[in-house]
């Protein structure tokens, strides 16, 4: 049995109530894993047990990655049917825009990327490609919030171990929100939507008197941060990133134009952005890292749709 047929036999039992233990870790584990883990036709047979999810998630400008309710309409039918197309385009990775994701559908339609139709390797390949963590110390834990969207919390067992918990405890855990956006169902791809920390919080928008944020993220408008880590010992340096553009992939940097970073004192963070905020600016990516490593501890992301 290759790599592939034991992931999604162990996805498998996991939804069937039947979770194996989790492997220990190897010696070493890379620390940045950027490689496409390409599945084969097995994983068709993995959609019949995937419950599927759905909700348009809003990400707030001013402050950090909130998710809007979710969606509560009557349950799709397994067969394709299209998502609402109110709103601008929630989807953060890999699909910026519905073009993109028509795409997408196409492209696993045509027997490519058939991790897509899975809501957990869709996450998971969100934390190997953007997060930099190794597949064997990838963890992950699932809540359905609907047909067609999901919550699934993703940790590293390496910084577990590092800090003392046991390689099962989620409590570090980035929530990583996945939904359908398009064609629902077995065959629809599945879109990572929200992503948030349980490691840090963190507001940005244009500086107040004490360096915090006191009215909502605008185009061309000063912006600065400030925020607190919850758990200092994760991490100690909080790295951001602004990507432009209709077409940002914060996997690859395409679409990256700004970035930087501030050192963690006292559980505290923040400073200056830019004087002069993109116009442009679509994703907001904020980075919990730990030094000297700098291995990525915890992430949060906005969706971002700016007026001014």
């Amino acid at each position: 049995m290759n790599d592939v047929e034991t992931e999604i036999t162990e996805m498998l039992q996991r939804r069937a109530g039947q979770a194996r233990p989790q492997p220990e870790l190897p010696p070493k584990v890379t620390r940045r894993a950027r490689r496409h883990r390409a599945l084969n036709a097995a994983v068709a047979g993995l959609s019949t047990a995937v419950v599927v999810a759905g909700a348009v998630v809003g990400l707030q400008a001013a402050f950090h990655g909130q998710t809007a309710p979710g969606h509560h309409g009557s349950s799709p039918k397994p067969s394709a049917t299209r998502a609402r197309a109110v709103g601008p385009f929630p989807g953060i990775w890999p699909d910026a825009t519905g073009t993109d994701l028509a795409r997408a559908q196409q492209r696993v339609d045509a027997g490519a990327d058939q991790w897509r139709r899975g809501s957990e390797l869709t996450a998971r390949e969100f934390a190997i490609r953007v997060l930099g963590w190794a597949p064997a110390e990838t963890r992950l834990s699932t809540r359905v919030i609907s047909p067609t969207e999901e919550r699934i919390d993703v940790w590293s067992a390496v910084v577990n171990k590092e800090v003392g918990l046991p390689l099962t405890d989620g409590s570090l855990a980035t929530v990583i929100t996945v939904e359908q956006l398009g064609q629902r169902g077995p065959r629809g791809v599945w879109s990572v939507t929200g992503l948030r920390s349980h490691l840090f919080t963190f507001e940005v928008g244009p500086q107040g008197r004490n360096g915090c944020p006191t009215t909502s993220l605008a185009g061309g408008k000063p912006a600065g941060m400030c925020g607190r880590a919850t758990t200092p010992r994760a991490g100690n340096f909080i790295g951001w990133k602004v990507y432009v553009g209709p077409h940002p992939d914060i996997a690859q940097g395409e679409g990256n134009l700004l970035g930087g970073g501030f050192d963690v004192v006292q559980g505290r963070f923040g400073g200056g952005l830019t004087e002069n905020f993109p116009r442009n600016a679509s994703v907001l990516l904020v980075e919990l890292v730990q030094q000297p490593a700098g291995k990525i501890t915890g992430a949060e992301a906005m969706r971002l749709n700016l007026r001014g």
